[in-house]
């Protein structure tokens, strides 16, 4: 089933609209490795320093089935995606009854947790957000050539099809001598599509440098004259 509907999945790709979302959705997945295993690694961290500090134990504890590594680990990630909960202190004594460690302990809890809502929470979903935007930035730059790749992918597809079938007996063996393929080289500028800042930036230096390449074409020809 889960085959099957990974195979479907990328037969999509013969829709362009379609095609472009699957070519996005599958290159975040990828680039993102990198952020997330520096992502986890920062939650492991958070998530064994409250269990050094015996913080949020009734909290773990109430993820059935788990073990309680897994629950400050769940714990822990809850609070980095926005789903904020205060510590929980089950060692909590009346003041007049801790210690000067009960009270370090304390601070240190408080001090973590607001450490990492700034680091899990603040820092890293906002990097996350801007590699997502740069990718996507990347993807509509080039999207001329994902749509052809996409069509290759699917013609090659296709060719293993018809060869099974050549061979299987359903069907005669067809060649083709010669593919063309036609790409509009101009368009209007009103039926272009967005591709990003950069494109933009880019199309307005070029403009610019026409301009300067055409001045200075002028002031050589009063020169000359």
């Amino acid at each position: 089933m889960s085959l099957a509907w990974i195979k479907l999945t990328y037969f999509q790709k013969a829709f362009p609209s379609l095609g472009m979302m699957q070519t996005l959705l599958l290159g975040v997945f990828t680039n993102t490795i990198p952020f997330l295993i520096i992502y986890l690694f920062w939650v492991v961290f958070f998530a064994v320093s409250a269990y050094i500090l015996s913080a949020n134990q009734t909290t773990a504890e109430s993820f059935s089935g788990i073990s309680i590594a897994l629950g400050y680990f769940f714990t822990t990630f809850e609070n980095s995606i926005g789903n904020i909960s205060s510590p929980t202190i089950d060692f909590y004594k009346p003041i007049s009854k801790r210690t000067l460690v009960d009270k370090l302990r304390i601070y240190m809890i408080y001090i973590l947790w607001w450490f990492a809502q700034i680091v899990l929470l603040i820092i890293l979903l906002n990097f996350v957000i801007a590699l997502i935007s740069q990718y996507y930035e990347d993807v509509m730059n080039r999207k001329i050539m994902h749509t052809y790749v996409m069509k290759n992918n699917i013609n090659g597809e296709h060719y293993v099809l018809k060869k099974f079938s050549v061979l299987m007996g359903w069907e005669k063996e067809e060649n083709i001598d010669a593919l063309i393929l036609i790409i509009p080289l101009e368009q209007d500028d009103d039926e272009l599509e967005w591709k990003g800042h950069t494109q933009t930036m880019k199309k307005i230096f070029v403009d610019t440098n026409k301009d300067l390449a055409n001045e200075m074409k002028i002031e050589i020809a009063k020169v000359s004259t």
